[in-house]
């Protein structure tokens, strides 16, 4: 009958809507940051301010602090490995991720703990050079070794245009280079200038 087709596409109806609304729910309860803003002269200053407060707060996060813990453990490291031991297995963890250019002209940046969140559940992130900079940072922070960010012209044009993370261990600065699989911890490219963020801790 007329009254039971309708009851039908109504019910059919409420159904969509209640899946619809799960997932926003889902999409909006995913922890951390996403951040994208164009391209323009203020954008690397912009992108400095955001990766000190994503070392920050990523170095605090506690899906950070759980995938940092469960990738040492991985490699046979604990709280009584040292400092350097700790510094090479994030680093090569975070190399291994595959690498991602952002949109033409847009600078997008995620937090760390949404990096750590979608590694957690099964996910590929989509890093570029400062997100896994800033991903390494606080991946070592969370484990208690000091890390930052430089950001480096490695044209020559003038224009900073790559992030590396470093890393304090034993009282030296190390650079970790994220996006070439190859270099170990204290190569970094040809810069013409550096411009670093200060350590967090």
């Amino acid at each position: 009958t007329l009254r039971s087709q309708a009851l039908v596409g109504l019910t059919m109806l409420l159904l969509l809507l209640g899946a619809a609304a799960i997932f926003l729910i889902a999409q909006g309860s995913r922890p951390g940051k996403e951040e994208s803003f164009p391209i323009d002269k203020n954008s690397v200053h912009r992108l400095q301010a955001i990766a000190v407060e994503y070392l920050h707060e990523g170095g605090r996060s506690e899906l950070v602090g759980i995938l940092s813990r469960k990738v040492l453990a991985r490699d046979g490291l604990g709280p009584g490995s040292s400092s350097m031991d700790k510094a090479v297995s994030l680093h090569a963890y975070v190399r291994s991720l595959p690498y991602t250019s952002d949109p033409p002209d847009i600078e997008r940046i995620q937090s760390p703990e949404r990096i750590a969140h979608i590694l957690l559940t099964g996910g590929t992130p989509a890093l570029d050079c400062d997100d896994s900079s800033i991903f390494l940072g606080a991946l070592a922070i969370s484990v208690g070794i000091p890390s930052g960010v430089s950001f480096l012209d490695t044209n020559r044009d003038g224009i900073l245009d790559h992030a590396i993370a470093t890393l304090y261990v034993d009282g030296k600065i190390y650079y970790a280079e994220t996006t070439v699989p190859t270099k170990a911890i204290g190569w970094k490219p040809e810069t013409s200038r550096v411009e670093s963020v200060p350590l967090q801790v």
